[in-house]
């Protein structure tokens, strides 16, 4: 494997890691250039933790779906099957974590389930197919993540 998907990874922790000390809750969306609904997605900070998600079947183009095999990957490196199909207290209809929501949570580790889901699931070939929408929860005014190294989706 080339060092694209490491040095990327190492990327991706320190920003999040960034992202949860923010004051202001951030949403951050990396998703594959040409099929953006498959994507990895987190709102950090506020409270010094990462709430993490992962597109299911649910979102998933017809042709990108995810096979029982993709499924018990995601549960083997830690992501949380969906419960229900709308969000409502209680209901997420993607995979998901809050296993970083914490101060003090390990970004680093958050970032290697990502990017195995990414890579090893969605089966994206390269950072390089990437692209990044970031903003501000509360106020959708943007955040510039030059530090992912990856494009900005405009719109």
């Amino acid at each position: 494997m080339s060092q694209e998907w490491p040095d990327f990874t190492a990327r991706l922790g320190r920003v999040l890691a960034a992202l949860a000390s923010d004051d202001r809750p951030v949403i951050l969306i990396i998703s594959d250039a040409s099929e953006p609904g498959c994507m990895v997605q987190y709102i950090c900070g506020d409270e010094g933790g990462t709430w993490a998600e992962v597109a299911s079947n649910r979102t998933l183009p017809k042709h990108r779906r995810l096979s029982k095999e993709d499924e018990k990957h995601l549960r083997a490196i830690g992501w949380d099957k969906p419960r229900g199909s709308r969000w409502t207290r209680g209901s997420v209809p993607n995979w998901s974590t809050d296993r970083f929501s914490g101060p003090g949570a390990d970004h680093g580790a958050l970032a290697e389930m990502s990017v195995a889901a990414l890579r090893d699931v969605l089966r994206i070939p390269s950072p390089g197919s990437l692209t990044y929408d970031a903003f501000h929860q509360e106020t959708g005014e943007p955040v510039s993540l030059s530090d992912l190294g990856l494009s900005r989706q405009i719109g």
